[in-house]
């Protein structure tokens, strides 16, 4: 579990066994650090261990993308920790809101680029051989940088990693009926290459949500905007969800996409939505939840942050089947 300066493991039980600082956390693997942000937690279903990237600095000068591998599948234990430069192809600019996914062989991170006067400089991925992370040797990651995008979503495996392929979602900040689909197709091995992005039409739209109400204060929680929050691929079908406006209050856009793939542009996606008239649910993160019924769904767990007038903060969840939520 990580936030913005902390990092901590616990056993299944709930134990915590290890906490630190994000700073104590580099340092002890080498790296220097000063001001942490955007964490991301995963673990490895394949080689039985632990991902962690988080971002340093807000400056050109400063920024560093961090990523650390667990030695063991002990996350309290040893990790091997690497810095990337931030400041992608040199052009004064550095990293925001780091996203990660892995497949069989690789780990794929992403990353918003901005200058130090706060202007948007596209969209940048890094894809990386897991086993040089691992065993602890010398990273060489591939980047892709996409000048014309913002925030490329890594799609997942559901019940576990698929590969050499890599899917990323891209939706757009506002209304929008539309979402846009990037294939890294092949590993660094076999020359990985990031194809062109293909645009799919919703059958319902999203938009930005306003902020959330909450009891006891009349100051408002943000809710952000319409980036993707969270994905999984299982059964070629992509799951996504993300923030949205719905019947004027903060709720919850949920996405599927039928992945032909060997004919992408066949693919197809559309949308429902999550709300609810007495509170506001915002930030949703989705799981396979193990099963596909006959009528084509994948049945889903989708958790948010939820709060309302008449009700404080808290997080709940929804299952998802073919008959709702």
């Amino acid at each position: 579990s990580g936030s913005n300066t902390r990092f901590h493991s616990y056993t299944e039980s709930g134990t915590q066994t290890s906490a630190s600082s994000f700073v104590q956390f580099a340092s002890a693997g080498g790296v220097s650090t000063s001001f942490t942000f955007d964490p991301k937690c995963t673990y490895d279903p394949v080689e039985d261990r632990f991902v962690v990237v988080f971002l340093n600095g807000g400056s050109a000068n400063s920024s560093k993308v961090i990523i650390a591998f667990s030695q063991t599948n002990d996350p309290s234990g040893a990790w091997n920790v690497y810095a990337i430069n931030g400041n992608v192809n040199n052009l004064g600019v550095w990293t925001d809101f780091v996203q990660i996914g892995l497949n069989t062989n690789e780990l794929f991170v992403t990353g918003n680029p901005f200058t130090n006067a706060g202007s948007s400089q596209g969209a940048v991925i890094w894809q990386i051989n897991k086993a040089e992370g691992y065993t602890g040797a010398t990273l060489n990651p591939v980047q892709h940088y996409v000048p014309s995008s913002f925030s490329l979503h890594p799609v997942q495996g559901g019940s576990t990693l698929y590969g050499p392929n890599m899917f990323f979602l891209e939706s757009s900040l506002g209304t929008s009926n539309s979402i846009t689909l990037h294939q890294i197709t092949n590993s660094i091995a076999n020359n990985g290459v990031l194809n062109a992005g293909l645009g799919f039409t919703l059958d319902n739209s999203y938009t930005i949500a306003p902020d959330a109400d909450q009891k006891g204060t009349t100051i408002n929680l943000r809710t952000n905007d319409t980036r993707v929050q969270s994905s999984y691929m299982e059964n070629n079908r992509i799951e996504f969800v993300l923030n949205s406006s719905v019947n004027g209050r903060a709720g919850v856009y949920h996405g599927t996409g039928q992945i032909v793939s060997f004919a992408l542009s066949f693919s197809a996606f559309t949308g429902r939505t999550i709300g609810f008239p007495e509170y506001d649910i915002a930030y949703p993160s989705i799981a396979y939840a193990g099963q596909m019924d006959l009528s084509g769904y994948n049945h889903s767990y989708i958790s948010y942050n939820i709060s309302g007038a008449n009700f404080f903060p808290g997080m709940a969840a929804v299952y998802s089947d073919e008959s709702g939520y």
